[in-house]
């Protein structure tokens, strides 16, 4: 979704915010239009929550989609997930198993999985 040139009435559509001891994007709009997306995909009778995914490449916006999509932000879960792949094959359990669908991962977060529907938040067009 392009975002660069709709007017907001928030002002910038892009922020760079300080998070989880560093700097990351973000992009409000974005997020809201994601969210919508989500709502509107999830109403297809042919797919489940858990056959979508969001993939960002900044960890900001996808804490950001997660609490436009669930009200609640996955900040906590950021070093589960790295550890994610490791959990699944040496104790067979997914630590990120209770946490609802659809999930917002980063890039990196998402490497060598897969789903149905993949929605793409790119954050920045410029």
């Amino acid at each position: 979704i392009d975002t660069a040139h709709i007017a907001c009435d928030s002002g910038n559509i892009e922020e760079l915010i300080p998070f989880c001891g560093s700097c990351s994007l973000q992009n409000r709009l974005e997020a809201r239009l994601v969210a919508e997306l989500l709502r509107g995909l999830q109403q297809d009778a042919s797919l489940g929550a858990a056959e979508i995914s969001v993939l960002t490449a900044y960890g900001a916006q996808r804490h950001l989609i997660a609490e436009e999509v669930h009200g609640t932000s996955v900040v906590g879960s950021s070093r589960l997930r790295k550890q994610r792949s490791l959990s699944i094959l040496v104790h067979g359990v997914d630590p990120l198993e209770d946490e609802p669908h659809p999930r917002a991962h980063t890039v990196d977060e998402f490497q060598g999985n897969e789903n149905e529907v993949i929605v793409s938040s790119a954050v920045r067009s410029n």
